[in-house]
């Protein structure tokens, strides 16, 4: 198995293939068999999710978790807003 890969949403067979250092038709084979979860995008394309993959290496995915400051909290909502918005102290969540 490849010790380090990309981390992205999908992956095609091909590099599933590589990072498990497999043939690239075994891993078609599995997705035909239904082993292998994946989304075909168009009749020549197939995607791996992140999430499928992990799986198949054996291991978790990776969360990561953590408190927002209020400053924080303010940037973000500004950000999924699309414009300044103050945000009221007694919306925020202390710490």
């Amino acid at each position: 198995m490849s010790e380090q890969f990309p981390a992205k949403a999908f992956y095609s067979p091909a590099e599933v293939a590589n990072i498990l250092d497999v043939s690239d038709s075994h891993i078609t084979n599995m997705i035909n068999s239904g082993s292998i979860e994946a989304v075909r995008l168009s009749p020549r394309i197939i995607r791996i999710s992140y999430g499928t993959l992990m799986r198949l290496i054996g291991q978790p995915m990776p969360v990561t978790r953590g408190t927002l400051t209020a400053e924080e909290v303010s940037v973000v909502r500004r950000e999924l807003l699309g414009e300044d918005v103050e945000v009221p102290d007694d919306r925020l969540v202390p710490r």
